[in-house]
């Protein structure tokens, strides 16, 4: 997450200055999501900050405004870093299927013959653990 001042005199600047940071030490890749904060005190200038950087939120960290879709924007693109899997654990294997609900997020379960069927949401470390339960 880059957060800029949406009320600071040269916004695009500041944050022209992070990617050449970003650029030297090799993070030009790093997903960004840009957040306009302040945008209480420079309402104006926040909107057309976010126009210009398409996919961008403003918020106030003062008021709270902007919070609810800063929160969504960034579990959107946590959630796009996943995968899902559908997961068939045998019943007797409880601490698999607690392990899945600790480590990812369980999408659907349902009762099989023998084994719990899960769908479950993991980033790739947490899936690579329950290869052995993964459903081709």
């Amino acid at each position: 997450m880059h957060v800029v001042d949406a009320s600071s005199a040269e916004p695009e600047m500041q944050i022209d200055a992070v990617h050449a940071v970003l650029h030297e030490i090799g993070g030009r890749d790093v997903p960004e999501l840009l957040a306009f904060n302040k945008a209480d005190l420079a309402p104006d200038a926040a909107v057309r900050l976010a126009v210009r950087h398409p996919g961008s939120v403003s918020l106030s960290a003062t008021t709270g405004d902007g919070i609810d879709e800063l929160l969504r924007a960034v579990g959107d693109r946590l959630r796009a870093l996943t995968t899902v899997v559908e997961l068939v654990v045998p019943y007797d294997r409880g601490d698999v299927i607690a392990a899945a609900h600790r480590e990812g997020e369980v999408l659907v379960e349902s009762a099989g013959e023998g084994a719990l069927r899960l769908r479950v949401r993991f980033d790739d470390a947490a899936r690579s653990r329950f290869e052995d339960y993964v459903q081709s």
